[in-house]
């Protein structure tokens, strides 16, 4: 659920907006909402409402993927960085430069060995005998945004195998293939069905050594949505007005 958006640059099936000319689906004003849901919150709110923004999440134990720039005097840049290493239901998102214009997701997460990142990856790491320092140096590798868009997408695949009592971390290939199937038939684009096998394999603990995401079947799969769902680009026209460019408002996670 999208906290602070517009019509323009929404993400999520359900959000809040900063104006009443957007007619958001919630409402006007997110904090005028008694109760939030208690699913994974995505906001990039206005400097002024980062501080009560962080007691929220703090007093209701929600999780958040917060965007904010890396403005590490700022009164609030202290309990967010607590929050990212003592609370693991905060992801916090940092990135430079100005906030003004511009509200694309271009940062970097903030992470240290306790960071909730990918958790499961973690563990699994950590039963292969490494060290943490070297787990979070592998992880590391991972770029901070894509650690921040796999965390959903993994926990969207959670909650599916818990409501059908399936272990997630060592579940068979053919349940993974049955949640992306679920995907597929909901419409969703073969790029995002491949960035959700993605986020599931860098969590499941693969089979015979191979992750999920590189056995074959997973990529005949993904082969097959890209012919069912292939991609469409609009070209201009040759004569005529030109075709004006999505605004640099659009964002991604």
């Amino acid at each position: 659920m999208d906290l602070f958006a517009s019509r323009r640059n929404c993400q999520c099936t359900l959000w809040f907006s900063m104006a009443r000319r957007d007619n958001p689906p919630l409402r006007v004003n997110a904090f005028a909402h008694e109760l939030w849901p208690r699913k994974l919150l995505y906001a990039f709110p206005p400097l002024r409402l980062i501080p009560p923004l962080l007691g929220r999440v703090r007093r209701e134990r929600l999780s958040v993927i917060l965007v904010a720039p890396d403005r590490r005097g700022a009164p609030w840049f202290a309990e967010v960085t607590q929050m990212m290493v003592g609370q693991p239901w905060a992801i916090p998102q940092f990135w430079g430069g100005d906030v003004s214009g511009s509200r694309c997701n271009r940062g970097v997460t903030l992470s240290g060995p306790t960071s909730p990142g990918l958790a499961p990856e973690r563990d699994r790491l950590r039963q292969g005998g490494l060290s943490d320092k070297v787990i979070q140096t592998i992880q590391a590798a991972r770029a901070g945004s894509t650690t921040a868009c796999y965390r959903p997408k993994w926990l969207g695949f959670q909650r599916w195998c818990e409501e059908r009592n399936l272990e997630r971390l060592s579940c068979t290939l053919g349940s993974i293939l049955s949640y992306l199937q679920l995907l597929v038939d909901r419409g969703l684009a073969h790029s995002t069905v491949k960035v959700n096998g993605a986020a599931i394999s860098s969590c499941h603990e693969g089979f015979g050594g191979r992750s999920a995401f590189s056995q074959p079947l997973m990529s005949r799969f993904l082969q097959g949505v890209r012919r069912q769902r292939p991609v469409v680009h609009a070209s201009s026209p040759a004569m005529g007005p030109a075709v004006g460019a999505r605004g640099s408002g659009h964002r991604t996670i």
